[in-house]
């Protein structure tokens, strides 16, 4: 696996208040997911990762898999045959994939 010295970001509410010449930004609270949301978070992010990992490798393979994670490919055939389909539309931008 490819390590990033990137940080993951994380999303919160936030209230961006302003005055005359300043600008703040306060997160607010928020409660846990409720366990199928955070599946399905953890299911996604574990997508966007193996696509990382894909690209910084520009293994073909990798990018399959890593597509066959998200939850509306239903499977790695499908993900298979949609990545020779983005190929066959838009190699020049994919050379880097082996």
């Amino acid at each position: 696996m490819v390590r990033s010295a990137i940080r993951p970001l994380r999303e919160v509410p936030h209230v961006t208040q302003r005055s005359q010449n300043n600008r703040a930004v306060a997160p607010q609270p928020v409660t846990g997911l409720p366990r199928a949301g955070r599946a399905l978070v953890e299911q996604v992010k574990g997508y966007e990762r193996g696509v990382v990992e894909a690209a910084m490798t520009g293994d073909a393979g990798l990018a399959g898999v890593a597509l066959a994670q998200h939850p509306l490919v239903p499977g790695i055939t499908a993900a298979r045959e949609l990545i020779a389909e983005y190929r066959e539309a838009h190699g020049e931008h994919l050379d880097y994939l082996r």
